[in-house]
């Protein structure tokens, strides 16, 4: 929401970040290989497994910028 002296309340790296999250949490195509289902297949991508690792390196990438 903007303020009155034209700043922003929201930190630029925020929306990125939630971008990112938003992407793999829900969007992203999980495989699955033994059979399971693929909800299951993207909880544990996106906590555990390479999911995680990208919004690991999102939020350094972020970081870095600022």
């Amino acid at each position: 929401m903007p303020q009155p002296n034209g700043s922003s309340t929201v930190k630029p790296r925020r929306p990125c970040c939630h971008s990112v999250v938003e992407y793999i949490d829900h969007d992203r195509v999980t495989r699955t290989t033994d059979g399971g289902s693929s909800d299951e297949a993207r909880l544990v991508s996106a906590t555990m497994g390479s999911g995680a690792s990208l919004k690991a390196k999102a939020w350094d990438t972020v970081l870095s910028l600022v």
